[in-house]
């Protein structure tokens, strides 16, 4: 999970909300297809193409808007920085669901470890075979990666894989600690950049 640095929301969700306060109350049914589609763009920038919760590569196609607190919470339906781009945008029948959609409408404000949160990196250690455990035994990185799925045999093994990877680059210290925190000339960031930071770099 790599700590996400929002951003203004589009300008064209602003002045939408701006004509939509004469509603009852923020209902995220009502926002055009079009704005959501500015939304989804504008996530996927600021998230450098990266799943909020498990740091996998996304993109427009196979990513879905994500209500962090989930649209029960009817006066946070519109609220920009409780949105967020996750994986899986339609699961595969048969396939294990993770992230948002493993997540559903579950919420804990005290258990759930957000993206957005200082130090949410540190809530959890990474092993060159792909596990993820809680860090210090902490209770709500535990929690986390129970409801979100993030321990599952097929992300494990995408992160393994991603590691590998790096490693057969040859690349010295500084240079892996630049491909994990750069972007790259499309604004990506490297898939699963915090499990690899963690696992090939002594000081992370």
């Amino acid at each position: 999970m790599k700590r996400i640095d929002k951003g203004l929301e589009p300008g064209d969700f602003s002045e939408w909300k701006e004509t939509d306060k004469m509603s009852s109350r923020p209902n995220w049914n009502r926002v055009p297809q079009k704005i959501k589609e500015s939304i989804h763009s504008s996530l996927l920038d600021e998230q450098g193409f990266i799943c909020c919760y498990c740091d996998a590569r996304i993109s427009k196609t196979d990513s879905h808007i994500e209500h962090f607190r989930p649209k029960k919470y009817r006066d946070l339906q519109l609220d920009y920085n409780n949105l967020h781009c996750s994986c899986q945008r339609n699961p595969i029948h048969g396939e294990p669901l993770h992230c948002g959609h493993k997540k559903r409408s579950w919420f804990d404000e005290s258990l759930l470890v957000s993206p957005m949160a200082a130090g949410c990196e540190d809530k959890f250690r990474f092993y060159g075979d792909g596990q993820i455990v809680p860090h210090n035994r902490d209770a709500a990185a535990t929690k986390t990666i129970r409801k979100l799925g993030l321990n599952i045999p097929k992300l494990q093994a995408q992160r393994a894989a991603a590691v590998d990877a790096v490693l057969e680059m040859n690349l010295s210290e500084s240079e892996i600690r630049s491909l994990v925190t750069m972007r790259d000339p499309e604004g990506r960031f490297v898939a699963f950049c915090t499990a690899i930071r963690q696992v090939l770099l002594a000081n992370n």
